[in-house]
């Protein structure tokens, strides 16, 4: 709204910009979480891991990614010291 009423401020079109930026962020990670859930599910566990990952790269605060590989990662281990 701000823009419509000084459309030539560099301070609107900058925060404006990262506003995108941010929505684009959550977007994908939003995205890429889901498609880790669907490969967990699918036993791809090498890929929820690099999608993790790629989510937590972007919003490093994202407690569905850090939830997902966190339990990931502790079944994994799991598996490991069970011998399967």
């Amino acid at each position: 709204m701000a823009a419509r009423v000084d459309p030539g401020s560099r301070e609107i079109a900058a925060i404006a910009r990262k506003a995108r930026s941010v929505a684009s962020a959550c977007s994908v990670g939003n995205d890429l979480c889901n498609r880790a859930a669907c490969r967990s599910k699918l036993g791809q566990w090498e890929t929820v891991i690099e999608d993790c990952n790629v989510v937590l790269n972007l919003r490093p605060k994202y407690s569905k990614a850090r939830l997902r590989r966190l339990i990931l990662l502790t079944r994994l281990d799991d598996h490991v010291w069970v011998g399967g």
